[in-house]
Parts: C-alpha cells; structure tokens; sequence
C-alpha cells in the first residue's frame, strides 16, 4: 500500500511541470468477446481425485463497450464499462464422485450468458519525445476492476445418460438437472500495470499496448442435482436424488491482461480504433465447504442432508475483439 500511495504522491508532484492535456475523449465500442472457462472439485487430501468439473470451453458473446477517458497536467483518468450478451456454447458436465460405478457419467448442456465488466485507473503519462514530431508515450497507472457472469444452463445431452457398469443392478441411468440454478462468478479488485502509445509524426494512425496485472477476490455460486434409477430388468430397484450446492470465495487470487490497439484519425474530432483484449483470472486451489443432501425415493423414504469440506480450482479466459468509435468534446 505504500508504494501505492508514493505513485500517487509522484503524480501529484510531477504535475507542476505537465505537458500533456487532452480533451474529454467518448468512445462507443462493440465486437466479438469469446471466454473459456473451467472450474472443479477435488478431495482435500488428494489433488488428483476430482469429484465435479465443468467446462465452458467457448462462450461466444457480442459486446457493447462504453468508455471514458481525459488527461490534465499529464494525469490520466480513465473508466469504461461493457456489457455481454447472447453467451451461447455447450457446458460440459462431468467427474461426478458416484459410489455405485466406475463409468464416466457426463453431459453437455446448451448455455446462455451474460457478462459485464469495468475497469477504472488513475495514471501518468510520460511523454518520451517532447519537443519531436513523433509521439511516444509511456503511462504507469493503478486501477481498480470487477468483472461478472452469470451462465444458464438448458437441454442436458443425453437425457438420461444410460450405462450397464454397475454391479449392484442390470443397469441404471442418470439425469442432470440445472434448470434456475445458473452458474454465477465475479472477479474483482485493483490492479497496476503500464499504456504505452505511439503516433509517428503525429500523423493519421497511432498504435498502443498495455498491460495489467491484477491482485483479485473470488467468488462463485454453484450447483448440482442428479436423478438416478437402477433396475433389475426393466424394473427399478432402486431410486434417489443426489445434490450439491455451495458459495465459494476467495481473496489473494492473481490475473494478468493485455491488449493492442491500432487507430486512424479521419479529422480532429473522431478517431476509429480496432482493438484486441486478452484477459487471464485464476485462483490458487482453496477449501470450500459443499452442502450435500441425498434424497432416497425408492424401495424406502430417507433423505440425509450433510456438510462436506471440498477443494475448487478456477480458471477464465477471455478474448476480446472489438470496433471503436472515439469523439473528442
């Protein structure tokens, strides 16, 4: 926290000799955001012993991206918001810790997303070639983000799932049920990272870069529900629901981002940009307590309701590619 509160002292103290100030600068974007997310359960003693995973390897959305931006005395402000919609791929389903069977029990389902996210930064721009015809920029900076998702799962493929590996019976199926209870996920907290800018000869086109990294809390709601039948011919023998929720949360988590970004100045008002984000959040593997309850159906009623503690794993991954359209005011 120190260091931080130098940058800021550092900003403050150099803005007595500043050279840059720009107008306010709007920017409307939109364009084509892909995630990949994946996440799972493992026992506590024995990290290669998942008990669920799933899978969302290509949530496909359209994005609409809102930004503002203004520099004074070389100190940059800076703040956008997006939001994400559409969010369609299939979620896959799997590593359940079933007690009856060694048969890889899974299912994909039809998805529905929706994501925002926002990002705001103070920074301050050096400029590296004052009094040039070129410009070259480098800005450090110190930011704060949040990031949200929120995922509907639908149509679960195969419906049941059907298998013959179990000894208890001739055969059993399974159905899985996650209809109104979406996936949700948020990443937030504050980052630092450097913008750097080039504009050859203060000319039509520029080029910029940057990158961030992220100090972030975790949290995650999930759950599971699955109906099971057993059969001895084609009677059943035995019938029960099992289901699993929890809400996991986690501070001391770490990401990384990055982005290019090429522009064209048709006239002094407006600027046309096309740029590409890549986004990376991950937590470190962390305890998290899943509330169980089994529901015995048939030949006889129990039902036993249970706290078991777990392990969980995150990871997203996000690419963006975006159309930007800025106005100076």
């Amino acid at each position: 926290m120190n260091k931080f509160i130098l940058f800021f002292l550092f900003i403050l103290i150099s803005s007595a000799s500043a050279t840059i100030t720009t107008p306010w600068e709007i920017s409307f974007a939109t364009g084509y955001r892909e995630d990949h997310i994946k996440w799972r359960l493992q026992e506590p003693g024995d990290a290669s012993t998942t008990t669920y995973r799933e899978e969302y390897p290509n949530l496909k959305f359209m994005e609409c991206e809102l930004t503002l931006q203004k520099i004074y005395r070389d100190v940059i402000f800076y703040i956008d918001t997006s939001y994400a919609f559409i969010g369609s791929d299939e979620m896959k389903q799997s590593g359940f810790d079933l007690d009856f069977t060694t048969a890889p029990v899974q299912f994909q389902f039809d998805t529905d997303s929706q994501a925002i996210k926002g990002n705001t930064y103070l920074g301050y721009v050096v400029q590296l070639t004052p009094d040039r015809h070129y410009e070259v920029n480098l800005t450090p900076l110190f930011g704060f983000t949040l990031h949200y998702e929120k995922i509907k799962r639908s149509n679960p493929n195969p419906n049941p799932y059907l298998s013959s590996q179990i000894e208890t019976a001739d055969y059993f199926t399974v159905q899985s049920n996650l209809s109104g209870n979406d996936f949700r996920q948020k990443w937030y907290g504050v980052f630092i990272g450097v913008n750097f800018f080039a504009r050859p000869g203060g000319g039509r086109f520029s080029f910029a870069s940057g990158y961030r990294y992220y100090f972030l809390s975790f949290k995650q709601s999930f759950f599971s529900n699955l109906f099971i039948n057993e059969f001895v011919g084609d009677s059943v023998s035995t019938q029960e629901i099992r289901e699993f929720h929890a809400k996991a949360s986690r501070g001391g988590n770490h990401g990384h981002s990055g982005y290019l970004k090429l522009s064209t100045y048709p006239n002094k008002y407006l600027k046309l940009s096309v740029i590409g984000n890549i986004i990376y959040f991950s937590t470190e593997t962390f305890n998290v307590n899943v509330n169980n309850q089994i529901t015995s159906l048939f030949p006889t009623y129990s039902n036993s309701v249970f706290d078991e503690s777990q392990k969980i794993k995150n990871r997203s991954l996000v690419f963006e590619v975006l159309l930007q359209l800025s106005f100076y005011l």
